[in-house]
């Protein structure tokens, strides 16, 4: 046999069974002799083979049963209950769904069909309508229903439910506008349920959808459900095929620019599925549903990315890239970690370079053709205004070291350059700076911001010579992640900078992690002349000379912003600290990480107060409650607490009280992190 027989009879509704009535099926396919006995007695005429019209069959529930042909009958060979059947077709052609009449009758008014193999017999009756309006909706809702709706992959073309269903409709066209359950979809036109199926172009034909959708063109654009989905996006919810997405779209051009329930777009849902975007959708009819130029500020897939770094992700063509590319050029663009940089990837960024004001290469997936061949076009691209991050490993490195120079003395327009390796502080990459790279440094007259990320210099591997402070250096900020340095190395990173501003500094171990080396580097950069910010995060340090840096923080009177994140564990380092941060009157901003309110009770409310506002950006433990933090400094300062005379101490007591009583209000607002410290 080339295809499994099936048998589809109707089942009468029975109050005795806790079955309901409906289409039943069964797999004939069971063993080779119950498939003879299907043979031998589904014949024109039973009565040929007097005592063969009993048929035993398991049912798709597992229970097995004894079909009686002479009878009409279906015993349940466990319980010995009976049922009366009727007889139709595989495919469920409505033109064998008998009227209602006696049992005694079906064997003369009805007719079987069955498909075995390419053998058919046919015999086909009048289609007998449904006689009033209420029969007609409980027939489509039987027919909409999810039971009815099982059988979908035994759907073709041909297959008689389905006109028996537009025969209906036309009989009745009001019943076009009503709603009906299908599955999980609630409260639908029937418009809607033949469309949001699965693969429903080889179950439901366009032209009986057409013929639906002319019965009812305000189907199209009608709201359903609970969640109030337009068509168009419950289709694609559903994975719907492509030619019906399209339909519905050019029925409704609109559609694309509504948001669901959920806030999304049509094409967010459609990119939802990735292996049915790509190998079912296209990428033509995803610029069709494509929300305009709302599109470019859309971010897709689980790492929120743009589309066509979405597309690059899951596979699709150059081709397709390229057309996306075209629709939607883009002004920064990303080769993300999970893609591979390839020759088709290499003629996306070859088109888009031109275009482009950011890069960032995130990829580890590439060969070094690739790398070659993206180096030496940026060597010469004057567009490209910041090259954005590039992920190194130890494998391209050597690549990079051999072009980074050249394209940082050849590209005048690039002012932002961020370069990474994957690896932490605890466990170093290993992988140097290469002198290569500190050389176009030095001669780079465009730099202004540099970032480096997870380079182990400790050893001098791959330092040429002495680094010498560049007049033509215009670099402004200068930010170091996981990175191992030595206090030999950042002395001369930092004069090769003469008009630095701004230094980060996060999960930087410092030589071998001596405190001392960390008091003396952050005194260094506090005596930097043109140092205006200095940020130290998350960085390995127990604890340094705070006497040190208070006296470089007195001397510095550039510095504007100042933040320290280490373990201040005493409130006397405390004070040290904010007495020399008071001191320097040019401070806009202090951030020290250890402002706690353990803190605040061990000095005056004055300078609570005056901290607090100078800490009003907020960075550090108190970054996640600026709201908080910013209502508490509004309250201080409705109190000008400021203002009061210091010598009134009985004065300051209660409005220092009256102050952390305010505090715990807030604290009982969400500011937990504050609690442990009152």
């Amino acid at each position: 046999m080339t295809r499994v027989p099936q048998w589809f009879y109707f089942l009468h509704n029975d109050p005795r069974c806790r079955f309901p009535g409906g289409w039943c099926e069964y797999d004939m396919n069971m063993n080779q002799a119950t498939e003879q006995l299907y043979q031998q007695n589904l014949t024109p005429n039973l009565s040929s083979n007097p005592g063969r019209h009993l048929v035993p069959l398991l049912a798709t529930n597992g229970c097995r049963y004894e079909l009686d042909f002479q009878r009409m009958t279906q015993r349940n060979n466990r319980s010995g209950k009976e049922r009366p059947i009727e007889r139709t077709t595989n495919g469920l052609m409505p033109t064998t769904v008998p009227p209602r009449v006696t049992p005694d009758a079906h064997a003369t008014t009805t007719t079987f069909r069955h498909n075995i193999g390419d053998a058919s017999t046919s015999n086909l009756q009048k289609v007998l309508l449904p006689a009033s309006q209420e029969q007609a909706h409980e027939e489509l809702q039987l027919i909409l229903s999810s039971k009815a709706w099982r059988y979908q992959n035994e759907f073709s073309s041909a297959s008689g439910i389905l006109y028996r269903f537009l025969g209906i409709l036309e009989a009745y066209p009001e019943l076009a506008k009503a709603r009906y359950n299908s599955g999980h979809i609630t409260r639908a036109t029937p418009l809607l349920c033949l469309c949001c199926v699965r693969a429903c172009t080889t179950i439901v034909p366009m032209k009986v959808i057409q013929t639906v959708y002319d019965l009812y063109p305000s189907a199209a654009k009608e709201l359903h459900g609970g969640r109030q989905y337009t068509p168009l996006a419950l289709a694609c919810l559903l994975r719907a095929p492509g030619q019906v997405i399209k339909f519905l779209l050019d029925k409704n051009p609109q559609a694309k620019f509504v948001k669901n329930f959920d806030g999304f777009y049509p094409v967010e849902a459609v990119v939802r599925a990735p292996n049915w975007w790509v190998h079912q959708f296209g990428m033509p009819l995803t610029l069709e549903l494509c929300p305009g130029e709302h599109t470019r500020d859309l971010r897709f897939g689980p790492c929120k990315q743009p589309l066509l770094e979405e597309a690059l992700v899951c596979g699709f063509s150059a081709a397709d890239l390229l057309l996306l590319a075209e629709k939607f050029p883009p002004e920064s663009f990303t080769v993300p970690a999970s893609a591979s940089l390839g020759e088709e990837q290499c003629q996306l960024l070859r088109f888009l370079l031109p275009r482009l004001k950011s890069l960032a290469v995130h990829t580890q997936l590439c060969s070094h053709e690739a790398i070659d061949e993206v180096v030496t076009s940026l060597a010469g691209n004057q567009s490209v205004t910041q090259l954005g991050k590039l992920v190194l490993n130890r494998r391209m490195l050597p690549v990079w070291n051999r072009h980074l120079e050249r394209i940082l003395k050849t590209n005048t327009a690039i002012e932002i350059l961020q370069l990474e390796v994957p690896g932490t502080v605890r466990a170093p990459t290993d992988i140097h700076l290469d002198g290569a790279i500190v050389d176009g440094l030095c001669h780079d007259q465009t730099l202004r911001e540099l970032e480096l990320d997870g380079f182990d210099d400790v050893r001098r591997r791959g330092t040429n010579g002495v680094w010498t402070a560049s007049s033509h250096s215009v670099v402004r900020k200068l930010v170091l992640k996981k990175c191992r340095f030595s206090i030999d190395i950042l002395k001369p990173l930092l004069e090769i900078f003469p008009q630095l501003e701004e230094l980060e500094l996060e999960s930087v171990r410092i030589g071998g992690g001596d405190d001392a080396e960390a008091t003396r580097f952050i005194v260094m950069a506090l005596e930097h002349p043109t140092l205006t910010s200095l940020f130290v995060k998350c960085c390995p340090w127990c604890s340094y000379d705070v006497s040190q840096i208070c006296q470089a923080l007195k001397q510095n009177t550039s510095l504007l912003h100042y933040s320290v994140e280490s373990s201040f564990d005493t409130v006397a380092k405390n004070k040290i600290l904010m007495d020399a941060l008071e001191v320097n009157t040019t401070l806009e901003r202090i951030d020290p990480c250890c402002f706690k309110v353990g803190v605040m009770k061990s000095i005056r409310p004055r300078r609570t107060a005056h901290l607090l506002r100078l800490n009003g950006c907020g960075r550090g433990e108190i970054r996640r409650h600026d709201t908080g933090l910013a209502r508490f400094v509004e309250l201080l300062a409705a109190l000008k607490m400021e203002q009061k005379d210091d010598n009134d101490d009985d004065d300051d007591d209660d409005k220092q009280h009256l102050a952390f009583q305010l505090l715990n209000g807030l604290l009982q607002e969400g500011i937990h992190h504050w609690a442990v410290s009152m």
